[in-house]
């Protein structure tokens, strides 16, 4: 297996959908940066590094981070929702259902404010690590 981005985030974004349904929570998911968007929202973004052959021959080790975005100054939103973003891939679906080899929370990082279409935003990065 090695590195592909689409089925990586798009199962990602499915594990994180289920545990906002399950949380009755409405913030929207995205699988890949969008234009715009309106707060609240998780963002998966664009990979930072993958490692190819890394653990061993064929299985690239990525790093993606996955960002929650609340209203300007909403601090206490981002870190709710970067408690979802953590808990929506618990140690029994590390593999997201097959997708990937793993995929960990590995860190956080990255609080900033920002602007997306004019909307003054505040943000904060959830890094996951995955192996394909």
């Amino acid at each position: 297996m090695s590195w592909d981005r689409t089925s990586a985030t798009q199962a990602l974004a499915a594990a994180i959908e289920a545990n906002l349904t399950a949380l009755a929570d409405t913030a929207s998911v995205f699988d890949t940066p969008p234009a715009t968007l309106n707060a609240s929202a998780i963002v998966i973004g664009r990979i930072t590094e993958v490692r190819y052959s890394d653990a061993i021959i064929g299985i690239d080790t990525a790093e993606l981070p996955v960002s929650a975005v609340a209203g300007l100054g909403d601090d206490a939103r981002v870190t709710e929702l970067l408690s979802i973003i953590r808990s929506s891939v618990p140690p029994g679906n590390a593999t997201l259902g097959g997708a990937v080899q793993i995929c960990v929370a590995t860190a956080e990082r990255n609080w900033r404010h920002m602007n997306i279409a004019g909307a003054d935003l505040s943000a904060a990065d959830v890094i996951f690590t995955i192996r394909m």
